[in-house]
């Protein structure tokens, strides 16, 4: 599983994004969410603050997103905070969805 660390940024184009890992390893994933969605919404404020044009986008594992995204609940809570995210195959060290809002909609 992934170590959490600072963000990360990337830039392509003209796309620029800023990525939190999300490893949510901890004793309950209700703390861990939690946390997530605070510091989540803290980084969306501190880039519209310092007027930087980056997306922020959420990278938790293919395991955590089936788990417990997918459930009503979490991702009901994943819509109303308007979470953008990255959903990585730890195994094969690949990325096998971005979800922004629009597309949580359209699960569950």
């Amino acid at each position: 599983m992934a170590i959490e660390r600072h963000p990360i940024i990337a830039e392509k184009n003209e796309r620029r994004i800023l990525v939190e890992v999300k490893t949510f390893g901890g004793r309950s994933f209700i703390r861990e969410l939690e946390q997530a969605i605070g510091q989540y919404e803290l980084y969306l404020d501190i880039l519209e603050l310092s007027k930087l044009e980056y997306e922020l986008y959420l990278a938790i594992s293919q395991f955590v997103y089936e788990e417990f995204f997918l459930r009503k609940g979490t991702h009901t809570i994943a819509q109303r905070h308007r979470l953008k995210l990255i959903v990585v195959d730890i195994e094969q060290e690949e990325i096998t969805a971005w979800l922004s809002e629009t597309a949580l909609s359209n699960k569950p």
